[in-house]
């Protein structure tokens, strides 16, 4: 009579762990845009093949705490979530790097480089 009683039991108690952590994979809010307002001019990033990024506390220190959170969370997003070579970030703005970001969460996988030179 046990094993009657328990084996419902598991397969509820499974049941709300996969559905709850899948509501939880659904939920993406990283993919939303940003709302850009940084400054159009800006220190430019520099990437150094060797080094990688050589310049980021230069760029951070450029904007404000709020402005500051918007790109480094858009830098953050492009590092794990694109596939983006970080590499063609060199010379971009902050303000360019947020639009970027941007423009990959809502274009087709296939048009990074339209995103990248139209910034």
């Amino acid at each position: 009579m046990k094993r009657i009683i328990i084996v419902p039991f598991l397969i509820v108690i499974l049941s709300v762990f996969v559905g709850t952590s899948c509501k939880i994979e659904e939920s993406r809010p990283t993919y939303d845009p940003i709302s850009n307002d940084l400054p159009s001019e800006g220190t430019l990033i520099k990437w150094d093949q060797k080094d990688g990024f050589t310049n980021m506390k230069e760029v951070e220190n450029s904007l404000n705490s709020k402005h500051r959170v918007k790109f480094n969370n858009s830098m953050s997003w492009l590092a794990t979530e694109s596939d983006l070579n970080l590499s063609l970030l060199s010379g971009k703005t902050a303000r360019e790097t947020v639009d970027i970001a941007n423009c990959l969460k809502t274009s087709n996988p296939n048009t990074a480089n339209k995103c990248v030179h139209s910034n």
